[in-house]
């Protein structure tokens, strides 16, 4: 064999995807720097050749007596797999502490065990055995540990239940999405707003829409971004952590402690912050490093008053410190990045490595974030209890990475995959691959350290989500990995644990009651949809993917009953854009393809529009004009008609917006995460030019059965 296909064999032990179909047909062999590069980074020694680190491999298999995560489902008596040399007799020693604190043991007569699998290592026999421990374990995390003869392992046994929680099977919601930062500001500057949208204006587009008969309502990402310090990205999709909120949005009408802040009070009742805050909600693009600095200045405010004051407020706030404890090294971290002005990876020693004492920080600094997380995760509970009270869920969206300068990169640097980042391979659209520029989560890591992350990001947003969408669910089987120095060609895939991973989500899916929705739309494996109908997860169907290609269509697929389904996503042309062919245009800019493509497609679109408006015409018994208005209005009752068990519709969308939230594969380039909705929430949603496709969808939405009867 030649040296490439050494490797390959190697990589392919050690989890690594070492070709690929992309969407042309073509079949794509890894090269051989790209695969050296990819085991080097996983932790495998190729210093003295192929056939040393296969030896490698092979006493990593046979190191621990069990995996250091087991997956358990809930309910049924729990068996273990034992690795331990075949001439192992004895009794084998196992007990399994709870999530509770109950101790369970056992002991198992290791000859009465047949082996089901059998290997050689270093010329000892190693065998496979199960183990039945009688044990039926709850919903949770436990903790295993075997001891047979000397040969054992401390592991995580994820107790799962079979699937998710599920929404009312019996109701087909609706609901609108929109960004929150997107929403106009509404009321008095400085007093009712500071500048940009926030979760206030998020509730009052809930209210409306259950006004209208809507079940949800939906956002992008509320988690911490670098707004004011650098490196500056508003991006929801690369947060600075997966585990904290995003002060941005708070709601300046009901920030906590408020009544124990008369300085705060004055502050937002100031001529000087109303000009500001109207400047803000006057320009055409969100100026998110403008509205966090008025929004600082607020917490700053408010954090001095409560210092001094035993109210309520400041009591609530010492409560939410102790029960999250975590909240102080994320507060620090915080402080060194605003002093500094760069991120952690070009910080000095010890804060780099995670050290930071007194004297790295400003206090007022790290008492104004960890008020900040008090005051988001206070609101967004509040949002999501007036949501449920009218019997709607809150929709929220957990990213699938973080800054590579954030503070989850920072705390837990182990975890991620440095050096690396990940992405996607080329396809029809992005024919040079794309590079999300953050390390991908390392597979033998994030086991050791159970989930942990995964876990705390999961928990934070089902805490207060009816409805959790997850971005790029494929990640829990694969992810693009794309070494330093390289082009988004030349990556590879790595497998990843994806029944642990599922695991984790269904344990706080359940104890939480939150459905899930797994972004699936693109190319996504035969497992990962097996696996999405196993767990019971949604999964997604948007109408502007049904209409690429040929553009003579007699019919169109429709959503599956396990879908939310819409017209597009955030990161999707809008109807009105996608149908005057914008998208297109962007991508001649881009460079993706030429002047003559352009000329060709425009036509092509058009056609493709008027075969959508026939369609849609038919399938309703009516005919539906080529028109954007029309056509989107029949699209929605056409969606609503569906057995798709949510359907979301854009707020922008509504008014045949024609500008994109973010246009894929730019930056700076473009004014991405800055769009501001033209039109207030209450100013849309009483228009009935605005409502009508929601009307047309909504009656094809039957409520559910307590109000229907």
């Amino acid at each position: 064999m030649s040296e490439r296909d050494d490797l390959a064999h190697l990589a392919e032990r050690a989890g690594v995807q070492t070709a690929f179909w992309s969407t042309d047909g073509v079949h794509h062999l890894a090269g051989a720097a790209t695969l050296r590069s990819v085991l080097t980074t996983l932790g495998i020694d190729l210093a003295d050749g192929i056939d040393a680190a296969h030896r490698q491999l092979d006493r990593q298999d046979v190191a621990d007596a069990v995996e250091p995560v087991v997956v358990a489902t809930a309910g049924v008596p729990f068996e273990v797999d034992v690795r331990l040399p075949a001439d192992r007799g004895g009794r084998l020693e196992w007990s399994v502490t709870t999530e509770d604190g109950a101790d369970h043991r056992g002991l198992v007569e290791l000859d009465r065990v047949s082996p089901h699998a059998a290997r050689e290592v270093d010329g000892r026999a190693w065998t496979v055995r199960r183990v039945a421990t009688g044990l039926t374990l709850g919903v949770g995390y436990h903790r295993l540990q075997v001891d047979g003869g000397g040969h054992g392992r401390d592991a995580l046994v994820l107790c799962a239940p079979t699937r998710m929680h599920q929404l009312p099977g019996d109701q087909r919601w609706w609901g609108v999405f929109a960004p929150t930062y997107a929403l106009a500001p509404t009321g008095e500057p400085g007093r009712d707003h500071l500048g940009v949208g926030h979760l206030g204006e998020l509730s009052r587009m809930a209210a409306r829409v259950g006004q209208l008969g809507g079940q949800v309502v939906s956002t992008l990402p509320l988690l911490a971004t670098f707004l004011q310090d650098e490196p500056f990205d508003p991006s929801p999709y690369s947060p600075v952590s997966r585990r904290w909120w995003n002060e941005l949005y708070l709601d300046p009408t009901r920030l906590p402690g408020l009544a124990e802040s008369p300085r705060a009070a004055a502050l937002l009742g100031s001529v000087r912050m109303a000009e500001a805050a109207a400047a803000l909600a006057d320009a055409s693009l969100v100026d998110h490093r403008g509205a966090v600095e008025l929004v600082h200045e607020v917490i700053d405010a408010i954090v001095a008053d409560l210092a001094v004051s035993d109210g309520p407020g400041a009591a609530a706030l010492r409560r939410f410190a102790v029960d999250h404890p975590e909240v102080e090294s994320y507060a620090r971290f915080r402080a060194v990045a605003a002093r500094r002005n760069e991120g952690w990876p070009a910080w000095p020693e010890p804060l780099r490595s995670g050290t930071i004492d007194a004297r790295d920080v400003d206090p007022e600094l790290v008492a104004r974030h960890r008020y900040a997380q008090w005051a988001v995760d206070s609101q967004v509970g509040d949002l999501a209890a007036d949501v449920g009270s009218r019997g709607q869920a809150l929709a929220l969206d957990l990213p699938l990475g973080a800054h590579p300068a954030g503070f989850d990169t920072w705390t837990d640097p182990a975890l991620f995959a440095a050096g690396t980042a990940t992405g996607a391979p080329p396809d029809d659209f992005f024919s040079a691959g794309q590079n999300w520029g953050f390390s991908p989560p390392h597979p033998s890591e994030i086991r050791r350290h159970g989930h942990r992350e995964l876990m705390l990001a999961t928990r934070l947003h089902v805490r207060h989500t009816g409805l959790l969408r997850i971005d790029h669910l494929m990640s829990l089987e694969r992810l693009w990995w794309i070494p330093q120095g390289a082009g988004a060609t030349d990556g590879v895939y790595v497998r990843y644990p994806t029944d642990e991973l599922f695991a984790v989500i269904a344990i706080e899916s359940s104890r939480a009651r939150a459905a899930v929705v797994g972004e699936n739309l693109g190319t996504v494996t035969d497992e990962v949809n097996t696996a999405m109908q196993r767990w019971g997860v949604l999964g997604m169907y948007e109408l502007q993917f049904e209409t690429w290609g040929p553009v003579e269509r007699d019919e169109l697929r429709a959503p599956t009953p396990a879908t939310v389904a819409g017209l597009n996503t955030h990161d999707m042309p809008t109807f009105a854009g996608y149908w005057e062919g914008a998208d297109i245009e962007v991508r001649r800019e881009l460079g993706l393809i030429d002047a003559d493509e352009v000329e060709r497609e425009l036509p092509e679109r058009s056609r493709s529009n008027e075969a959508l408006a026939r369609v849609l015409g038919r399938d309703l018994g009516r005919d539906v004009p080529a028109e954007p208005g029309p056509t989107l209005t029949a699209a929605l009752e056409w969606l609503g008609a569906s057995d798709a068990q949510v359907v979301l519709a854009t707020l922008e969308d509504l008014w045949l917006e024609d500008r994109p939230q973010n246009v894929p594969g730019t930056h700076t380039e473009r004014p991405n995460w800055r769009r501001r909705a033209t039109r207030p929430v209450d100013d849309a949603l009483t228009d009935p030019e605005v409502l009508a496709p929601l009307d047309a969808l909504a009656r094809r939405r039957p409520l559910p059965p307590e109000e229907s009867s």
